[in-house]
């Protein structure tokens, strides 16, 4: 079997998937989880069949256009793919306002140069022009309150390529985004539920934008927020939680820290120990819940585990676990 991409034909492997076979070759790829979940492998055929399988998670008008995720389609004949650049995936973006929270905590405000709907709690992909390196960041904002403008909690790694590249930015500068993606967003049939939404650390980014995008749609079930860390740096955004909580009875909220014993002086005022053990002592029941867990993977895939055999129904929880890389040539991580 043949891929062709560039005007290159590529030799295809059976069981190989074309971004494996793209990157085998040294084509610069933007790439992130490998899993089909962030989306930022899509490309597009232009001859040639893609499983169904390539295509889960797409909307139904890029599937009919051929667009289909590099990184799950392994072709059972020749295929022809080009880059999607121009396919309405890419977003201009102007950076507004850098501003620190912690240490290592900043809030990125963009302005959007176009048109861009979404959705609070979904994420977009963030390159870099240089190079295409990709890193996936969660929206903290609202549309119905920022038209204009999105919001990103980014933590700064020591080392980090693309946060500290960000930190190098003024105001004006351009930055290219793609998106928006992910299914972890509040609904309109969720008015009347019962929520949890669980954090770790900038996994606190999209959760902000649910909550408030919940009391805006009038939601009237109780809300529980849970936000936790494992160093005080990382717990932020809390006077404008208890701002929210203040003027909304069915919102409750704590913070927690792991890493801590019971004792410490400085875990107080927040809780410690791990986050599933004090919201089962708090929600005993957590059945007809829709619940939102957000933060490093490990983290969020124990959670749903354990969520799951409390009760909740797994269509009733969703996810958005940030992926974390070692230096890949043209990766991402998900880092908030």
């Amino acid at each position: 079997m043949f891929l062709t991409y560039k005007d290159h034909k590529i030799i295809l492997q059976e069981g190989q998937s074309v971004l494996e076979a793209l990157l085998e070759t040294g084509e610069s790829i933007s790439y992130a989880c490998k899993q089909g979940v962030c989306q930022s492998c899509v490309l597009k055929t232009v001859s040639g069949q893609v499983p169904t399988a390539s295509q889960v998670g797409l909307k139904p008008t890029q599937k009919e256009q051929g667009y289909f995720l590099s990184c799950l389609c392994k072709p059972e004949g020749d295929l022809e793919v080009v880059d999607c650049d121009d396919l309405g995936f890419k977003v201009p973006t102007s950076v507004v306002s850098l501003e620190k929270l912690t240490p290592s905590i900043y809030k990125v405000r963009l302005k959007i140069e176009g048109d861009f709907a979404y959705k609070a709690g979904q994420y977009i992909n963030l390159i870099r022009p240089s190079d295409q390196l990709t890193r996936s960041y969660s929206l903290a904002s609202v549309q119905a309150f920022d038209t204009e403008e999105i919001e990103l909690h980014v933590k700064v790694f020591p080392g980090g390529e693309m946060s500290n590249w960000l930190m190098s930015l003024s105001e004006k500068d351009s930055v290219e985004i793609m998106g928006p993606m992910g299914d972890c967003f509040y609904l309109p049939s969720f008015k009347d539920k019962n929520l949890l939404l669980l954090g770790y650390g900038t996994g606190l980014a999209p959760l902000y934008g649910i909550l408030k995008d919940a009391l805006t749609q009038g939601h009237t079930g109780d809300i529980h927020l849970y936000h936790w860390g494992n160093t005080p740096e990382d717990l932020y955004y809390q006077a404008e939680i208890d701002s929210i909580v203040s003027k909304n009875a069915p919102v409750f909220y704590k913070t927690g820290l792991e890493a801590l014993e019971k004792d410490s002086l400085e875990a107080a005022p927040h809780l410690s120990g791990e986050a599933c053990v004090v919201i089962q002592k708090d929600l005993t029941d957590l059945k007809d819940w829709k619940i939102f867990l957000c933060g490093g993977e490990a983290k969020v895939n124990k959670a749903r585990r354990i969520f799951y055999l409390a009760g909740a129904d797994l269509s009733d929880i969703y996810a958005d676990a940030f992926f974390t890389w070692q230096k890949p040539q043209v990766g991402a991580e998900k880092v908030s």
